[in-house]
């Protein structure tokens, strides 16, 4: 590499210190805060969390830019600690941490992320939540340190042992900025959970502006906690069982927003199925994510979708779910507020007859935003496509399938007829880009994905076909064994 210009290095250097520490400060803070908002890339747990910039990393440069950094309080509020199980004397350092950014952060509500390092190491090499090694000494002046902080905390998304509930039951009295809070105790994502019984809500019925819970495989407490249920506006549950799935929407009735993460059916279920006939009225609920569930649970979601009332539901989306097409899809989505939804996604592994798919699509009139990914061991033929896209729905009527669809993918397997969709492709993107315009109006569409491990060619006519309305708007991507038509 070639060496700069010492004259011209100077002149930079000269500039960078002139600069007034406000204006340094906000830098920094725009460099430490290039990242998503915690509370988004909660809802999102998929998403790779960036490396960020601490403070730390500024202030080590120089004393004028230690100076900076300590005089920019909004640059300590956000507090990422991994704690480590391997000694209890460790605590002391995480305290020291912890205690810089609540001294620098002067009043300012916080965010605070909190884990573990040994959380997702194999079960043979860390058997054991670390429960009992942070019960005194170092750690317990942490969790001390951690619970004064409380009545600051904004957005936490915390592993919390069993017994730090004891400490915090003497440190905490309020959290009155709390807005947003994650909450599992450790072990959660592996095979043997550590089954947690302390009521993770009683620590919480104090906090009157939490608005966004999202709860691992904690027992859910009953009626009597003093919890306020209905402040909540959206809500994500973990591994819990049918019955508290119920209860505890039941009680939320201000929901905007849910998810359900390996939702599971138990022994009790069934009876309460049997028992149970008064409906669940989440009149505001818009947005529905089902996630991991298994063949065997599939009266979950016919259950679930008979007793809940939701009007104003447009999004609904089940990921990484086995759904059994001739058991669950006619009786399970047949409600009209599955009906009027505005966007589906489809993240599946199915089982059955694709008509049964075919039919369940074709009466969601509303839907504008259709997103299919399909597991490998299932195949549509070529042909669904077009039966979807293209034909009049009722066959002898004069209107078609889906007629507000905007956007439009799918990925998995296909069955191919001479290996070749470019014919069907055509016929599909001009019929919905521009039929819009005769009397029985198609709404136009903007967006068509299509990805397929099928090999399959397109001739360069057609190309050209497709190129044109690319040119005129339409977002296209079609990509075929590995390789993209466009």
């Amino acid at each position: 590499m070639q060496k700069m210009d010492p004259n011209l290095l100077s002149r930079h250097t000269a500039s960078i210190y002139s600069l007034p520490d406000e204006i340094l400060g906000e830098i920094f803070l725009t460099a430490c805060s290039d990242r998503k908002d915690l509370d988004i890339l909660l809802d999102h747990p998929y998403q790779k969390v960036p490396q960020t910039t601490n403070p730390f990393s500024f202030g080590a440069v120089c004393s004028e830019w230690r100076d900076a950094v300590l005089s920019t309080p909004h640059m300590w509020t956000d507090i990422s600690l991994v704690l480590s199980a391997e000694a209890e004397r460790k605590g002391h350092r995480e305290s020291s941490l912890l205690s810089h950014h609540l001294t620098h952060s002067g009043s300012l509500p916080l965010t605070i992320k909190l884990r573990f390092k040994d959380e997702k190491v194999e079960l043979q090499y860390a058997t054991l939540p670390p429960d009992d090694i942070w019960r005194s000494g170092g750690g317990r002046s942490f969790v001390q340190l951690l619970a004064s902080s409380a009545p600051r905390w904004h957005t936490i998304d915390m592993v919390i042992p069993p017994n730090w509930y004891f400490i915090f039951r003497d440190k905490i009295q309020s959290f009155n900025n709390l807005q947003s809070a994650r909450l599992r105790p450790p072990w959660v994502d592996n095979v043997r959970v550590q089954v947690n019984t302390v009521k993770v809500l009683d620590f919480f019925k104090d906090a009157p502006k939490l608005r966004n819970l999202r709860l691992g495989q904690y027992a859910l407490p009953d009626r009597q906690v003093q919890f306020t249920w209905s402040h909540l506006t959206r809500l994500t549950l973990q591994k819990q069982h049918l019955v508290s799935c119920c209860q505890t929407l039941e009680l939320a009735t201000q929901l905007t927003w849910v998810r359900l993460v390996s939702p599971y059916l138990h022994p009790e279920d069934y009876m309460f199925m049997e028992q149970r006939s008064r409906e669940i009225h989440l009149r505001r609920l818009g947005y529905l994510t089902i996630e991991k569930t298994t063949w065997k649970d599939h009266p979950f979601f016919q259950f679930l979708f008979s007793v809940i009332s939701c009007p104003a539901l447009h999004c609904l989306e089940l990921i990484s779910t086995k759904i059994d097409l001739e058991q669950q899809l006619p009786s399970t989505f047949s409600q009209p507020d599955t009906t009027r939804i505005t966007r589906l996604l489809l993240t599946v592994e199915l089982a059955g007859s694709h008509q049964r798919l075919l039919d369940f699509l074709r009466e969601m009139h509303h839907l504008e935003d259709l997103e299919l990914h399909i597991e490998p061991d299932y195949h549509l033929y070529h042909t669904f496509f077009k039966r979807l896209l293209l034909e009049r729905y009722p066959a002898q009527g004069t209107t078609y399938a889906l007629p507000n669809l905007v956007k439009f993918g799918f990925s998995g397997p296909v069955v191919l007829r001479n290996s070749s969709l470019d014919s069907a492709f055509v016929k599909i993107l001009y019929f919905r880009r521009l039929y819009y315009t005769s009397p029985t109006t198609l709404t136009k569409l903007r967006v068509f994905i299509f990805e397929t491990g099928g090999i399959c060619s397109i001739s360069e006519e057609r190309k050209k076909l497709l190129n044109r309305l690319v040119e005129e708007g339409l977002e296209l991507k079609v990509i075929c064994g590995g390789s993209s038509w466009f």
